[in-house]
């Protein structure tokens, strides 16, 4: 009985699935083609899949298409503060594991702001305003150094 709610749920999440079947076989690859792609890299690889997976399932029970503008909502910002956060934590980290460098880390999240509130400025023509640059700024960095200030302090880090 729980293979068939498995089967199911799998079959009712399709896209969910696809894409984590897809990451799982190109990180298994690029595992295989290049020795330096371990097995830090795979998982971020099967997560960032998950990510887009999750992202795609949602706008299609939404009933919106991938390529569709899809109305925007406001969102509360304890919310926005903890996703970037989550963001700031894990990209930021994934990026300062493969560099080598905690500040290469953070300036590639500073980079990904620029590109976003330059995105929305001429190719979406929305203007930005300072204080929303601010605050994904500040949520970022809150996210990528609390946990490292954290675990120096204690000296496991």
């Amino acid at each position: 009985m729980d293979q068939i709610l498995s089967l199911l749920t799998v079959l009712l999440n399709w896209r969910l699935a696809l894409t984590m079947l897809v990451s799982i076989i190109l990180a298994f690859i690029l595992s295989a083609v290049f020795p330096s792609f371990t097995a830090g890299y795979c998982l971020a690889l099967a997560i960032f899949g998950f990510a887009f997976g999750i992202y795609w399932q949602g706008r299609a029970e939404a009933g919106v298409a991938l390529t569709q503008e899809a109305p925007e909502e406001g969102i509360s910002w304890p919310v926005t503060v903890l996703g970037l956060a989550f963001v700031g934590f894990f990209c930021g980290g994934v990026i300062a594991e493969i560099s080598g460098s905690r500040l290469f880390g953070a300036t590639i999240l500073l980079l990904g702001v620029a590109v976003v509130a330059l995105w929305y400025r001429f190719l979406k023509q929305k203007p930005f305003q300072p204080r929303s640059l601010a605050f994904a700024i500040a949520s970022l960095m809150a996210g990528y150094y609390l946990p490292l200030l954290f675990f120096s302090a204690r000296g496991t880090f």
